[in-house]
């Protein structure tokens, strides 16, 4: 079973937000989207109005809050607000302007404006874009004021008029109308929508011309997209990934369209669970891979609650659904006040848990609180099977809570009431209440029942001949008023007249008597009847609490066979991928036999051609030998010729310095000839006699 990922480990070091969106506070461990933030960023320095619509669980307020407001900011010449507009857009768009506007004002000041505000956009005397421009030229002027609403599809989900809705619409409208025909634009409005809700977008004509120029349809992510998303916070917040992890969760999680919230709570389980060492495939595994660690977290919380708690788990959370209509069901936002106070611990145990979040106020007090995120109602079973089984008693509370808003909003007339099909409906669901319609509610009920009730027929039929008596009284008076006028001349014929006068008098009153016996009879009657009635609902209420016994019973059931599907088609899947993998290892182990006798093949040949070339080598060494022989042999009688060369150098050297004496004294000799009178006979006596006399013969 997947953990949950404590609040203070999380904030310090957790690279995944799991199912919350990503906030201006994250914009270091957003990634994926560039792309897509840079497309709405361009649209909004050129368009008025912007949309992105995308599933749910596709990442669109991730996607605003978390890349397309860091980077506005950063140029700092944009006022940036943004709101939701729950049960009534007016109102929250007044709260999220007047800040700008009154800042300096109390919380309760601030709040009074905030109500005058909302109506004056409402009955049109005040210009959303009158309002943007008084901001701007009041906190800082020459920028640009960004309106973003997100979750744009409740204005339709959990707004109960169409009046309100319409209005809202054409005050959004008008002003990105006057932005447009300006010179500069300084007002821009971005909403997130999710798609199932666009064709009662498109249906209004103006937003239907606004949506086809600048719709940004957000698909999942890329395979690219996916790998940095996994990838990139874990390496900024240095957690360690075993290699292949990203792969995994995109070879299982890409094929099934698993959606990104999914993706996003099973790593963070899993960092809670490994991240002092690394996150690893087969932890990723053991927590249900991603299609069941949702599940599996709120169903085990849900086990460790006792049977009451149960019991009251069932009634919060069924609270904050919104049935849809054409649609699928959208979680709404409930105040403290609308939900009981014994209810407060396990809500405040749910926000803790991560199933619910918290809106608070300054004081850090807990204000409103919703479902974390639309896929809890998808992925846990069992709430999925307390929103089918409630669909008809929710659907008739969220008519109920229309035609309340709107009587509490008008002065609450006795026109504005319920009646018909929808009060006698009404009726029923408060005779069968276990506790789960508010006060507020049942006050609204009763108030309808009793203008409508029986005795109230009964009191207004008792009037209407009360004056038909009168009435005739009157005329009898008149008649008779006129005939004594004429007394003298008709005394008879009046006389005559009132007699017969007398006796319809006395007709009426007995009939009159009659009809009021009648009454009485009809009176015992209805509260005969009426006893019976209460006896019957009783019966009824009693065949009622056995039947949702029975049911509660058998939604356990479907519950656990529902799991057991799950667990079953996971299982299914993963003996397909096993069955898979064999099969792969059986063609891999064939391929292997085949190139492992190639090799054997390719090695005897080798070994073939290396014995060969052995020989070769072993001819060319001897052969090698005999050259070395041959060669040092050369070498040797090289060494001989060169000592032999040496010699006869030496000797040539001698010789050479031999004749270089000879030659001077030969020189010398000459020199003295030259300089002598000797004769010519004298000198070769002389030379006769000199050593040099063989070599001046030689000369």
């Amino acid at each position: 079973m997947s953990q949950m990922p404590t609040q203070s480990s999380t904030q310090m070091a957790c690279p995944y937000k799991g199912l919350i969106s990503y906030t201006d506070q994250d914009t270091d461990i957003f990634c994926g989207r560039t792309k897509w933030v840079q497309a709405i960023y361009d649209d909004l320095q050129q368009k008025p109005f912007v949309a992105l619509t995308g599933a749910s669980g596709s990442g669109k307020t991730s996607l605003i809050f978390g890349g397309v407001i860091p980077k506005l900011r950063n140029e700092a010449t944009w006022q940036i607000t943004a709101l939701r507009p729950k049960e009534s857009p007016f109102y929250e768009l007044s709260k999220a302007l007047i800040p700008f506007l009154a800042h300096d004002l109390s919380p309760f000041d601030q709040a009074k404006e905030t109500k005058q505000l909302a109506d004056g956009f409402r009955t049109k005397n005040v210009s959303l874009y009158d309002v943007t421009r008084e901001i701007i030229e009041k906190c800082a002027p020459n920028t640009r004021f960004l309106l973003i609403i997100d979750q744009f599809e409740e204005l339709y989900a959990l707004c109960p008029l169409a009046e309100e809705r319409d209005l809202f619409l054409e005050l959004i409208l008008n002003a990105v109308t006057l932005s447009n025909d300006m010179e500069d634009l300084i007002f821009n409005v971005l909403i997130s929508l999710r798609a199932d809700f666009l064709g009662q977008i498109i249906s209004h004509r103006r937003m239907s011309s606004f949506l086809s120029n600048a719709d940004h349809k957000l698909g999942p992510m890329s395979p690219d997209e996916l790998r940095e998303a996994i990838e990139l916070p874990a390496q900024k917040m240095n957690t360690v990934l075993e290699p292949g992890l990203s792969d995994y969760i995109l070879k299982t999680c890409i094929p099934t369209n698993i959606p990104l919230p999914l993706i996003s709570f099973s790593l963070k389980c899993l960092w809670e669970k490994e991240h002092e060492s690394a996150l690893t495939i087969r932890g990723f595994e053991e927590m249900g891979a991603t299609e069941l660690a949702l599940a599996n977290y709120a169903e085990a919380i849900y086990e460790g609650l006792s049977k009451n708690e149960k019991t009251r788990t069932k009634e919060i959370l069924v609270r904050l659904v919104c049935p849809g209509e054409g649609s699928e069901d959208v979680r709404c936002m409930i105040n403290r006040n609308e939900m009981i106070s014994r209810n407060w611990p396990l809500i405040s145990l749910f926000v803790e848990k991560g199933l619910l979040i918290a809106e608070r106020n300054q004081n850090d007090e807990i204000q409103h609180i919703e479902v974390v995120h639309d896929i809890l109602l998808k992925e846990w079973g069992r709430l999925h099977g307390w929103i089918q089984e409630n669909r008809d008693f929710r659907l008739w509370r969220k008519r109920l809570q229309s035609k309340l808003w709107y009587w509490e909003k008008n002065g609450q007339k006795p026109e504005d009431l319920l009646s018909g099909e929808l009060l006698a409906d009404s009726l029923q669901w408060l005779d069968n209440d276990s506790g789960q319609i508010e006060f507020s509610e049942k006050r609204y009920i009763q108030n309808s029942a009793t203008k409508n009730k029986p005795g109230a027929s009964k009191n207004r039929f008792a009037f209407i001949i009360r004056c038909i008596l009168v009435f005739i009284l009157l005329a009898g008076i008149m008649f008779a008023s006129m005939y004594v006028f004429d007394m003298k001349k008709n005394l008879h014929q009046l006389t005559q007249t009132n007699e017969h006068l007398t006796k319809t008098l006395q007709e009426t009153q007995k009939k009159l008597t009659h009809v009021s016996k009648s009454l009485d009879d009809l009176n015992k009657k209805y509260h005969a009847g009426e006893k019976t009635w209460q006896d019957a609902l009783n019966k009824a209420a009693s065949a009622t609490q056995k039947i949702e016994s029975a049911n509660k019973k058998m939604q356990e059931a479907k519950d656990i066979q529902w799991r057991s599907e799950r667990q079953i088609q996971f299982a299914e899947k993963k003996l397909k991928e096993s069955e898979s993998l064999l099969s792969q290892a059986k063609k891999q182990q064939s391929a292997l036999k085949e190139q492992t006798r190639e090799f054997e093949q390719h090695y005897q040949e080798q070994v073939a051609a290396i014995q060969v070339q052995t020989m070769n080598i072993e001819e060319q060494s001897k052969q090698a030998e005999i050259k070395m022989t041959a060669a040092e042999q050369l070498a040797r009688d090289a060494q001989a010729q060169l000592q032999l060369v040496s010699e006869k150098k030496a000797q040539f050297e001698a010789t050479i310095e031999e004749m270089k004496q000879k030659q001077a004294i030969l020189t010398e000799s000459a020199c003295a000839f030259a300089l002598t009178h000797l004769t010519l006979d004298k000198w070769r006596a002389l030379i006769d006699q000199s050593p040099l006399k063989d070599f001046c013969k030689q000369q």
